[in-house]
């Protein structure tokens, strides 16, 4: 071989063995770098684990993860936190208005009940109530409440509900009623509606809270008739007959008495039961009869229901259109108190409705007293609201209430849906006839004099006091004339008046 050729072939073998080295070095590097990510992420993995094993919660006395963290059907969950439904489980002591069947009034004392019990009573209540505001063939509604066997029955005529099978739903409409959650006819907020019911729970809390509840409901030939038991967790089937009798609907229910700390209906709630009946009665109207076991309720007006709290005297009723009615009396010296309605549902912790009325009568008042209290009063609302006693009745379109308990109502006053604006006629009869002004103005002085006993007897010298109602200022007091003794002279006679005169520090009384 030429020796040329022979450097050619040795250099391409150079050639080859060297890129030959470097693919193998490539190689080895991929290698090497397969390894390291492979490692990396096997690290990773086990820190994830060890983290993830140490943020795991530790179980809580010594329960599961299944156990610490549950999820509650919605029955089960009005049941383990009632509060947020019906009120409070518990038993507490208020001082209220009860209905004494004996005495055959009302009465004010201390009454041991518990507010869930109330209220799922009341729930039935306003249901019949409510059937009043729409039916204006309804006029009768019967309450039965059996001490003896803890049972409560309240029935209403009228239209029944309807006992056909719900389209959509595929069950009876009384069933749907009043066994499903969350079913209503007042969810259209586009209606205006004065009426009771809006969230859908209602009757169906009646039902979880009963150890047994029956509904029947009559009419166009037929009679349905169905029955849950245990918290409204079985299901009767349904039973429907032929019927010829005029239209009702009935609710008859056994109340789970244990849930609230009784095993029997104790005499205190079934007063403040009586007295809700009474309530029912004065705020239905002249059109509807409400029967209590087997009584008719002798109440014919909103004004005859109001009578049965104060003494008949001094008070002033007014119903300035079909949907408000008021009557304001003097407070019996407790300070403000107020018993009122919203769509016959009762509003004991007041709301707008009970604002919007006493701002008008407060503002009215509180100019007539600083009137006659004279220069430099200084009477407050306060003090004028401490001598009201107040009324109201009204309805109101899709109110608001601050709970589902609906103690309070909170839709503003321009959502009202009416006007209840007082006239100067009206303020000025409640002004004369009950002697509020006067009230106040004594109360202002009795509490000025207090303050002035108050000032003495620290024995520290204190600020002027003026403007004492119905007396002239000492103008001369704590100047050169107006130490004790001093160029002056008191004429004492039997006093009716006073008017004092600052002449050389004489003070004159004139009487008759």
């Amino acid at each position: 071989m030429p020796p040329a050729m022979k450097r050619t072939t040795a250099r391409s073998a150079m050639k080859r063995k060297a890129a030959g080295g470097a693919a193998m070095k490539r190689k080895a590097i991929k290698t090497i770098v397969k390894k390291i990510a492979r490692a990396r992420q096997a690290q990773s993995a086990g820190r994830g684990k060890a983290a993830g094993k140490d943020a795991s919660p530790a179980p809580r006395g010594g329960k599961s993860v299944e156990q610490t963290y549950q999820k509650k059907t919605q029955v089960e969950h009005i049941l383990l936190r009632p509060d947020t439904y019906v009120g409070s489980v518990e038993m507490q002591t208020d001082t209220l208005w009860v209905w004494d069947k004996d005495a055959g009034e009302m009465q004010s004392k201390s009454v041991n009940y518990v507010p869930a019990l109330y209220k799922i009573f009341d729930e039935i209540l306003v249901n019949a109530a409510d059937h009043l505001t729409r039916d204006k063939s309804m006029d009768c509604i019967k309450v039965e409440i059996d001490v003896k066997q803890g049972r409560i029955k309240v029935t209403n005529n009228g239209k029944s509900l309807p006992i056909q099978i719900h389209k959509t739903h595929k069950v009876y409409v009384p069933e749907l009623v009043f066994g499903h959650l969350l079913t209503s006819d007042n969810y259209d907020d586009s209606e205006k509606k004065v009426t009771g019911g809006r969230n859908g729970f209602g009757a169906k809390l009646t039902n979880i809270f009963s150890n047994r509840f029956v509904v029947e409901t009559a009419g166009k030939g037929k009679v349905y008739r169905q029955q849950w038991t245990t918290n409204m967790s079985r299901k009767g089937k349904p039973e429907i007959k032929r019927y010829t009798g005029p239209e009702y609907t009935s609710v008859e229910f056994w109340p789970d008495l244990a849930r609230f700390g009784m095993d029997h209906l104790e005499a205190d709630t079934v007063a403040l039961m009586r007295r809700r009946v009474y309530d029912l009665g004065g705020t239905s109207g002249t059109r509807c009869a409400v029967h209590l076991d087997g009584k008719l309720v002798p109440l014919k007006s909103f004004e005859d229901y109001c009578a049965l709290f104060h003494s008949g005297e001094g008070h002033v009723y007014n119903k300035p259109n079909k949907r408000w009615e008021l009557l304001v009396a003097r407070s019996d010296g407790d300070g403000f108190q107020q018993c009122s309605f919203v769509n016959a549902i009762s509003t004991p912790k007041a709301g707008t409705h009970v604002q919007y009325v006493v701002d008008q009568l407060i503002d009215a008042i509180l100019a007539k007293a600083n009137k006659a209290a004279g220069k430099g009063s200084d009477i407050k609302r306060v003090q004028v609201k401490n001598h009201l006693w107040i009324f109201v009745n009204c309805l109101i379109e899709n109110p608001a209430f601050s709970s589902q308990t609906k103690e309070m109502m909170t839709l503003k006053a321009s959502s009202f849906g009416s006007t209840c604006d007082l006239s100067k006629a009206f303020i000025e009869e409640v002004i004369e006839k009950t002697d509020i002004v006067n009230a106040v103005v004594s109360d202002a002085q009795a509490r000025m004099t207090a303050q002035m006993d108050k000032t003495g007897k620290s024995g520290v010298k204190g600020k002027r006091i003026l403007g004492i109602p119905k007396l002239e200022d000492a103008n001369e007091a704590g100047g050169k004339k107006g130490g004790f003794f001093v160029a002056c002279s008191i004429i004492f006679s039997s006093c009716c008046f006073l008017v004092a005169v600052s002449i050389s520090c004489h003070v004159v009384v004139v009487c008759s």
